[in-house]
C-alpha cells in the first residue's frame, strides 16, 4: 500500500549530508501523474505520485479522512472505513477509480457502483 504523501520536505538542507552548497530546488520532486483536487474546504488537495492511494475513514487508508472538520460534518457517516482507491496502470497507460464503499462513489455526478471500476 502507498505511503501517505507528505505535504512538505521533510529534511532541511541543512541536515542531508553533501559537500555541494544545498538548494531546495535541487531536491529531487517524485514525479507527479495527477491531482485529487478539492472542492471542500476540508479536505486537501493532493499531487498523485505513487501507484495506487486508498481514500477512507480506516487507518490503513493512504488518505485518511477523519479530520475533528471531517468528523463533525452530516455526511462523515456515509464515508465507508475504504471508501474507494485510485490505481494507476503503468503497463496500460490508465487511471482507474473503483468505489469500495457502502454508501456509493460518484465521479461527475454518476456513480460507479460497488466493486466496480470507471476509467
Amino acid at each position: 500500500m502507498a505511503e501517505p504523501v507528505p505535504t512538505q520536505i521533510t529534511q532541511g538542507c541543512d541536515e542531508i549530508e553533501d559537500s555541494a552548497p544545498c538548494d531546495e530546488d535541487d531536491i529531487q520532486k517524485p514525479d507527479v501523474w495527477g491531482r485529487l483536487l478539492s472542492i471542500n474546504k476540508y479536505f486537501p488537495s493532493i499531487n498523485l505520485v505513487e501507484d495506487e492511494y486508498s481514500l477512507g475513514r480506516g487507518k490503513k487508508c493512504s488518505i485518511i479522512i477523519d479530520s475533528k472538520e471531517v468528523q463533525a460534518t452530516k455526511l462523515f457517516a456515509t464515508y465507508s472505513s475504504v471508501h474507494f482507491k485510485i490505481i494507476r496502470d503503468t503497463v496500460k497507460n490508465y487511471v482507474y477509480i473503483q468505489d469500495l464503499s457502502s454508501n456509493g462513489t460518484f465521479v461527475n455526478g454518476d456513480k460507479i457502483g460497488k466493486n466496480k471500476r470507471r476509467v
